[in-house]
C-alpha cells in the first residue's frame, strides 16, 4: 500500500509539472507572447506531400505561367540548391525536410507599420546532427558564393547567452539551439527567441511569456476544426488603433463600395478580438476555415447585406461541385436591403449619391430599374470554377487553357430571369461595337441557352495567345 501511495504521489507530481511546462518539441516555445501575427505548420512534409498530390496541382503544371516560372532562372537556382543538399545528405528532399523540420515550423512577427516588420521563424528538427550539418553547409556555401575580401555581404559569427548566432549579410540571422533552428530578418528578434528559450529553461512550471501561453491564441485554435495542417492567428488590438481601420470599421461609412463588398466581414472584425484561420488539405482539395469570435450581438445594420437578420434563415446554399471543380463559393448578399435600408447603411451624402446613381442607371434599363432588380434578385449568389472540358466548341485552341467559371444568382421573383435576359442581350449588343461575337440560341435538355462565341476567322491583334477561345459566355434560367 505504501508503494502504491508513493507511485500515486510521484505520478501526480509529474503531471503537475508537465501541465505547466511548455512542450519541449513545439517551435512556438521560442516565439515571445508579444508576437502578432503567429503562424504554425504542424508537419511540413505531410503538408508538402498533400499539396503535391492534389489533382489540381498536377494540372497546374500545364498552365503557361506555371511552366514559365518552373523554367525561370530563380526556379532553376532553387532546384539546384535542393539537389545540392540531396546529394550531400544522401536523401531525397521529403526525407531531408522531415528530419530538418519534422517537429513543425512557427513564425512570429510584429507589424507596426514602421519599416520592415521583425520576423522570427522557429524550425524544430528531428535530427540534431543533420540540423547542425545543414547550418554548417549553408555557412560554407554562403562564404563560397558571396565571400571574398571585397564582398559586401560577409558571414559573421557572435555569441549571445552562450548560443552562437550567424548573420548572412544584413537581412538573415540564424541560431541553432539543439535540433531547432531560429531564423530572423533582424538581430533583435533572434535575441528575443534566445531570451525566450532561456526563460523556458529557468522554471518550466511557471509562466514564461511564450506564445504558447496566450489565452486568445488558445481560444482561437479551439474555434477551428481539429488538426489543421497549418494555421494563422492575428490579434486585432493593434489594428483597431489605426485611423484607417477606424474609418472602415465604423458604420455607416462614407465608402459605399466597401460596404457593398465587405460590410459583413468588417463588422465581424469590429466585434472580434482576433481571427484564426486553418488550412486543411485532403484528397478532394484544399479548405481554408476562418473563425472570429463575434456572434450576432451588436451587429450593425449594414450586416444584413451579407447575413440574414433572422438566425433561422440559411446564410448560404450548398456549394456547387461539378466534375473537376477548382473553386466553389456560396454566400449571402441581399441587395434589396441596400436600397430599402440605405439611410441606415450609408452616410447621408452616400445615400444621396446612391439615389442619384439609381435614377441615372434606370435610363439605360428599359422596362426596369436597379431598385426593381434588387427586389427581384435572390440573396444567394454562388461562384464556381472548374477544369476546362476537353470539348470547348472551338476548333482553334488557346495557347493557355484557362478554367471555366460561372456566376449563379438566385431569384425571389421569376421576372428577374426576363430582366436578366434583356440585360445580357443589351450588354453584348454594346460590347459587339468593340469586338465581334456571334450569338446563338441553343438548348441543354429542356433549358434554353443564350450563347455568345468569338468567330474563329476574326482578327484580334491584342489577343496573340488566343485566350478568347477559352470563353463562350452563356446565360440560362433554371426553375430550381
Amino acid at each position: 500500500m505504501r508503494r502504491l501511495r508513493l507511485l500515486l504521489a510521484v505520478t501526480l507530481l509529474l503531471a503537475a509539472n508537465s501541465a505547466g511546462a511548455a512542450p519541449q518539441d513545439d517551435p512556438l516555445r521560442f516565439v515571445p507572447g508579444k508576437a502578432n501575427p503567429i503562424v504554425r505548420v504542424d508537419q511540413p512534409r505531410k503538408l508538402a506531400d498533400a499539396l503535391l498530390g492534389l489533382d489540381a496541382g498536377r494540372g497546374a503544371e500545364k498552365l503557361q505561367f506555371v511552366r514559365d516560372f518552373l523554367e525561370s532562372a530563380n526556379a532553376r537556382r532553387v532546384f539546384e540548391f535542393i539537389a545540392y543538399y540531396e546529394r550531400d545528405f544522401g536523401a531525397k528532399w521529403p526525407d531531408v525536410l522531415d528530419r530538418l523540420a519534422g517537429g513543425g515550423i512557427a513564425l512570429g512577427a510584429q507589424i507596426s507599420g514602421e519599416g520592415d516588420a521583425p520576423v522570427l521563424l522557429a524550425v524544430q528538427g528531428r535530427d540534431e546532427a543533420l540540423v547542425r550539418k545543414f547550418v554548417e553547409k549553408a555557412a560554407a556555401l554562403f562564404e563560397e558564393v558571396a565571400g571574398g575580401p571585397e564582398a559586401k555581404q560577409k558571414l559573421k559569427r557572435a555569441k549571445y547567452k552562450d548560443h552562437e548566432g550567424m548573420s548572412f549579410g544584413d537581412g538573415l540571422y540564424v541560431c541553432r539551439i539543439d535540433a531547432a533552428l531560429l531564423i530572423s530578418n533582424k538581430g533583435e528578434p533572434l535575441k528575443a527567441g534566445i531570451d525566450q528559450h532561456v526563460a523556458n529553461g529557468k522554471s518550466p512550471a511557471s509562466k514564461t511569456g511564450s506564445a504558447l501561453e496566450l489565452p486568445r491564441l488558445q481560444q482561437g485554435l479551439k474555434l477551428l476544426p481539429p488538426d489543421p495542417q497549418a494555421w494563422i492567428w492575428y490579434d486585432f488590438d493593434y489594428l483597431k488603433t489605426l485611423e484607417q481601420a477606424k474609418n472602415v470599421l465604423t458604420s455607416p461609412r462614407n465608402d459605399i463600395v466597401i460596404t457593398f463588398l465587405f460590410a459583413g466581414w468588417l463588422d465581424i472584425v469590429r466585434r472580434s478580438d482576433f481571427v484564426a484561420a486553418g488550412l486543411y488539405v485532403k484528397n478532394e482539395g484544399v479548405t481554408i476555415t476562418v473563425r472570429m469570435p463575434a456572434g450576432r450581438k451588436g451587429m450593425a445594420d449594414d450586416v444584413e447585406l451579407h447575413l440574414p437578420a433572422d438566425p433561422k434563415v440559411s446564410a448560404s446554399l450548398p456549394l456547387l461541385e461539378p466534375k473537376g471543380v477548382l473553386f466553389s463559393h456560396s454566400f449571402y448578399q441581399d441587395l434589396s436591403t441596400l436600397w430599402t435600408k440605405r439611410d441606415r447603411m450609408m452616410s447621408a451624402q452616400s445615400a444621396k449619391d446612391f439615389d442619384m446613381g439609381v435614377k441615372q442607371a434606370s435610363r439605360f434599363l428599359p422596362g426596369t430599374s436597379p431598385d426593381r432588380l434588387f427586389a427581384q434578385m435572390g440573396p444567394y449568389p454562388r461562384l464556381v470554377a472548374a477544369q476546362r472540358p476537353p470539348a470547348s466548341g472551338y476548333k482553334v485552341e488557346p495557347n493557355v487553357k484557362l478554367p471555366s467559371f460561372a456566376y449563379v444568382a438566385s431569384m425571389r421573383d421569376p421576372a428577374f430571369a426576363k430582366s436578366a435576359d434583356l440585360l445580357v442581350r443589351g450588354g453584348f449588343a454594346v460590347a459587339s461595337t468593340q469586338f465581334t461575337t456571334r450569338m446563338t440560341e441553343e438548348k441543354y435538355g429542356d433549358i434554353p441557352l443564350l450563347c455568345y462565341r468569338f468567330p474563329e476567322n476574326g482578327k484580334f491583334p491584342d489577343d496573340t495567345e488566343n485566350l478568347r477561345f477559352n470563353f463562350s459566355p452563356t446565360f440560362a434560367s433554371v426553375q430550381d
